[in-house]
């Protein structure tokens, strides 16, 4: 998906509750420019990860609220989501194998449909692919700024501001696009992406989300088939 797609985590908190590092100075921390340019390398060597998704709002046209899985970087995953049907919080099931979308509800089987459909759904195909992931988001974001270093499921990384390019962060989480803005995580040693979190202004009734985007598990073992 677009991530959504996309990820499962809370809105950024207090730097103190984030066990940010001190640091004398910004001089102190890498640029942002030369971390997003580690970073895109890091991420299209990527070949799978797990991801954790949560929406704290809502995104126009999304019914998710949470999600959780393994990817491949051929776009191939598995795991489950929280979706809204009819105003009712549901937990499904998704595959996502060879370009098809197959999911499952509270009850019968799974259902394919277009991978091209589901990103009104979920998608996190989007996640690796280098043309409209991360790489992309890396690649486009704008002003990065390097605002600390912060401990991420238990690794040191580096906290970065970003203006995020309307395109690429509709890619990553549909319903975005101008206006929204991000705190990305990069990992001090690896450069990957440990966590981002997005925040989408709202219009009109809508009164906007925070949605939060943690990797983990780089390039551990996935098995992903068709039911």
């Amino acid at each position: 998906m677009a991530v959504v797609a996309v990820t499962a985590a809370l809105a950024l908190t207090t730097a103190a509750c984030s066990g940010k590092k001190a640091a004398t100075s910004t001089t102190t921390l890498p640029s942002g420019p030369t971390l997003m340019q580690q970073s895109e390398a890091a991420m299209a060597t990527v070949q799978t990860v797990h991801f954790a998704i949560a929406v704290d709002g809502t995104l126009p046209g999304l019914p998710l609220s949470k999600a959780d899985g393994d990817l491949k970087a051929s776009g191939d995953a598995k795991g489950s989501a929280n979706i809204s049907e009819f105003g009712v919080n549901v937990e499904v099931e998704f595959i996502i194998a060879n370009k098809t979308f197959y999911l499952k509800g509270v009850t019968g089987g799974y259902s394919p449909m277009p991978l091209s459909t589901a990103s009104s759904i979920l998608d996190p195909s989007a996640i690796l692919d280098p043309n409209r992931g991360v790489v992309q988001l890396m690649k486009t974001a704008k002003n990065p700024t390097t605002e600390a270093i912060e401990s991420v499921n238990g690794h040191d990384a580096y906290r970065v501001a970003v203006t995020p390019d309307p395109v690429a962060i509709k890619s990553l989480v549909p319903g975005s696009g101008a206006g929204t803005t991000g705190k990305i995580w990069i990992d001090t040693t690896t450069h990957r992406l440990s966590k981002g979190v997005f925040t989408v202004p709202g219009s009109g009734s809508n009164k906007g989300a925070t949605v939060t985007i943690t990797l983990t598990n780089y390039n551990a073992p996935v098995t992903v088939n068709a039911p």
